[in-house]
Parts: C-alpha cells; sequence; structure tokens
C-alpha cells in the first residue's frame, strides 16, 4: 500500500473553455473539471473542444503527490486550409490562428526580416535582401512573401489596410493565454477571435521585446522609403499600425481570401 501511495499521482485537470474534453494517453476521462489518479512516469495529456485544434501537453513525475494542469481557452477555428488553421471574423480576409513557424496560437513562431522567406541567425542591414531596394506590394509574391512561400497558395501577408480593418472592427484585450502575453483579438462583427502573442522581434542575433510588444509584418512598403515596410506593433497600452526597418526579424500572421 505504501509502494502505491509512492508511485501513484493524483492528477487534476481544467481548462478556460467550458465543456472542453479531457484525454490521458489517448483515453478520454472527463469534461470540465477532471481528477484522477495516474501512475508515476510520463503521460500526455490532451484538451478538445470540438474542431481539430487540439492543445497537447507531456508531463512527467517519478513521485507521489499532486500534478495540476490548468489549460489555457481553446481557440477558436472556422476551417483549415493547407493543413493550416483559419479564423473567419467576418471580415474582408480570414485569419490564421497561427503564427508562421509556431506549433500552437500561443507560440512565437519564426522571425522574418521584411521580403525574405526563410528565418536566420542575424538580422541587420548587411545581410537584408530587400533593405534599400525599391518595391512594390509584395503580397502573393512566393519569392517575397513568407506566408505565401512557407503556407502556399491563397495564403499571404496581410496588407496595412487588412491590419486597419483587424484594429477598426475587433476589440483587442490584452491577456495571457498559453503562458505568453498577448492580445485576444475578438470580432464585433460575429464575437469569433484570434490571439497575437506579443513574440517581440529579433535585431542582430538577439530577440528583445519578447512578452511586451508584438510586431507584425504587413506586405506593404512604407511610402517611397526603400528601407522601410508597414507593420503592426502594439504593447499592453496600445495597439496600430507603423513601420519598421527591414532588416528587423518580425512575425508573421498569414490571412486568406
Amino acid at each position: 500500500m505504501e509502494e502505491e501511495r509512492r508511485t501513484n499521482v493524483r492528477l487534476m485537470l481544467t481548462c478556460k473553455t467550458k465543456d472542453a474534453e479531457f484525454y490521458v494517453d489517448g483515453k478520454h476521462v472527463g469534461t470540465n473539471d477532471w481528477a484522477g489518479m495516474v501512475s508515476a512516469g510520463s503521460h500526455i495529456t490532451e484538451v478538445r473542444k470540438g474542431g481539430p485544434v487540439t492543445l497537447t501537453y507531456t508531463f512527467r513525475t517519478d513521485s507521489g503527490g499532486t500534478v495540476v494542469y490548468i489549460f489555457p481557452e481553446i481557440p477558436c477555428i472556422s476551417g483549415i486550409i493547407n493543413d493550416h488553421a483559419y479564423v473567419d471574423l467576418g471580415l474582408s480576409v480570414k485569419w490564421a490562428t497561427c503564427n508562421v513557424g509556431a506549433d500552437s496560437p500561443f507560440d512565437y513562431g519564426d522571425y522574418f526580416a521584411w521580403g525574405e522567406t526563410t528565418p536566420k541567425e542575424r538580422y541587420d542591414e548587411d545581410n537584408s535582401d530587400t533593405y534599400g531596394v525599391n518595391l512594390r506590394d509584395i503580397g502573393g509574391n512566393v519569392a517575397l512573401d513568407a506566408a505565401r512561400a512557407n503556407w502556399g497558395w491563397p495564403w499571404h501577408l496581410p496588407t496595412k489596410g487588412e491590419f486597419q480593418e483587424l484594429i477598426d472592427n475587433c476589440i483587442w484585450t490584452w491577456t495571457i493565454q498559453g503562458w505568453h502575453y498577448g492580445y485576444k483579438v475578438t470580432s464585433r462583427v460575429n464575437g469569433n477571435s484570434i490571439f497575437l502573442p506579443a513574440a517581440g522581434g529579433r535585431y542582430g542575433s538577439s530577440l528583445t521585446y519578447a512578452g511586451e510588444y508584438g510586431f507584425y509584418w504587413s506586405s506593404s512598403p512604407y511610402g517611397s522609403r526603400s528601407d522601410s515596410a508597414r507593420r503592426l506593433y502594439f504593447d499592453s497600452l496600445d495597439h496600430d499600425t507603423g513601420w519598421g526597418s527591414r532588416d528587423s526579424g518580425l512575425s508573421v500572421r498569414p490571412v486568406s481570401e
């Protein structure tokens, strides 16, 4: 009996999404809040609600006691294009649930210089492909658009106008989801939402401002300036469109018609 107490673990699961279904090692164990005993060792816990978005975590424990998992809100999804989920916010484009390179809506994903399609170790003027190059809107150009290059047609970078539409027609709520700070962006049109993590940016070889600021490239250049492009930026107090230096490594959130 003493050995059983040492090698069993009490597992408690809860989720911020109502009526979420819990699975442990692929077996359905309950809905909403669940508690039960599992053996010590590695286990895979999953939470699901409707569509294909599943939050999965692996935990390991080698002693008795209690393990508590509080799952974040399960992201809303409307459908799948090329194996990537999107949300219909009732706007002119569908918004992807994840950044390019991210495994979940809460992860930061990869960072790209403007007009480049692969991440790299260092971000500066000397290794920027488009810094100082006169370009028009790059949306849909597979050689320049990181969304199209990595996810395929019909995904593409948002335009500056599509970011402005997101700002004008949604409620922006600073929050934490999946242990990352960012904005829950909720449509005033239909109530659906996406999450934009504050992933910061890469400058030189360093990641800065992660958890504090979000920077997302648009497909739009900054007027006639060949060193800059339009971007979405935000912190806990503000969110707006602006411009950034093209050599900066910023996030990409694809859209599709």
